[in-house]
């Protein structure tokens, strides 16, 4: 899950979708605000907050270009979080995203 304002910000003009993530949100997605294994209800799937820090990875860097490698990179992060499926469930577009 990645914040789509900072996808945004990053892609620079491109569209979001080469950042290759499954779910974008406007939710702060900071340590403080969303702690690992904080849980998520969303449309009716419940997803808890992995404690595998998502990294840019080597298409990121070419997608995106060194600067924004770099500062996702050291950014924690910037690049978003990676969820654990504990409930399966249909999302759709627009559905909210909230405390399970």
């Amino acid at each position: 899950m990645m914040n789509v304002e900072v996808a945004a910000r990053i892609a620079n003009g491109q569209s979001i979708a080469l950042f290759g993530d499954n779910l974008f949100t406007d939710l702060d997605l900071r340590t403080s605000a969303l702690p690992e294994g904080a849980q998520l209800r969303v449309g009716g799937a419940v997803l808890q907050v992995s404690a595998t820090p998502h990294v840019p990875c080597d298409r990121f860097r070419s997608r995106f270009g060194p600067a924004a490698f770099g500062l996702a990179a050291k950014t924690p992060r910037i690049r978003g979080v990676y969820l654990t499926v504990l409930e399966g469930g249909i999302i759709a577009l627009g559905d909210s995203v909230r405390p399970a």
